[in-house]
């Protein structure tokens, strides 16, 4: 068997392989929307304000039935495939929200809920903390893990008391910002990285987009970074 043909039949091979996993990626999406919504509905039957979503690690969407809960003050999205908060928009009484090792990418609706007090968006795949600076409330933030483009939209937040850096690094090394954090709020906890003034080098940023583009492509999870 030639070279030419070795080659062809395993690219039809890897072709039929990225089939069959879109396939399961799918219908495990499909099962986990499904349990997300039976959630959200006993959640809104028995009036609870509490909502725990977390390790539906297919969950790629917040359902809409979310705005059947009135008053949420508690959500858990931790391990999930859930890239998009907008659904939270009208979740103005929302307290608590955690998307550790997520697909969550953009904060902007958050800037939005004024009730907003503890949030956790460590291994999320965040950037940029700019809309945080919008949240009249929120004292408590984890942003373990992340490659942030810079510290400083949390020297605007007047309201941050406890913060967590662990493993966490800035594209612009961030070490001014982080010295005013550290004399301004209250308790902050490890930021090595930014002590150092640690900037990525190019190599491991494509690596880290690399990652990225993976769990993009339903062909690796989020979690899988912290293991």
């Amino acid at each position: 068997m030639g070279l030419g043909l070795l080659a062809k039949r395993g690219l039809q091979f890897l072709a039929l392989m990225l089939v069959i996993q879109t396939v399961l990626v799918a219908n495990s999406a499909r099962v986990d929307h499904a349990k997300a919504e039976k959630r959200i509905d006993a959640a809104a039957e028995n009036g609870q304000t509490v909502l725990d979503l977390s390790e539906l690690m297919n969950l790629r969407k917040i359902p809409d039935d979310i705005a059947r809960i009135e008053n949420l003050s508690r959500l858990d999205l931790s391990d999930t495939s859930v890239a998009d908060l907008s659904p939270l928009r009208e979740q103005t009484r929302l307290q608590y929200l955690t998307v550790r090792n997520s697909r969550v990418e953009d904060l902007t609706p958050l800037s939005e809920l004024p009730s907003l007090r503890h949030l956790v968006i460590s291994r999320s795949q965040v950037h940029d903390l700019n809309p945080l600076a919008d949240t009249p409330r929120l004292e408590r933030l984890a942003v373990g893990g992340l490659e942030l483009y810079s510290l400083e939209p949390l020297t605007r937040m007047s309201s941050l008391r406890w913060l967590n850096l662990h493993a966490a690094y800035a594209r612009d090394g961030s070490n001014s910002y982080y010295r005013q954090l550290t004399a301004e709020v209250p308790e902050v906890y490890n930021g090595s990285a930014f002590q150092q003034n640690y900037v990525p080098g190019p190599m491991w940023l494509l690596r880290t987009w690399l990652t990225r583009t993976a769990e993009d492509a339903g062909l690796r999870h989020p979690s899988a970074r912290s293991r």
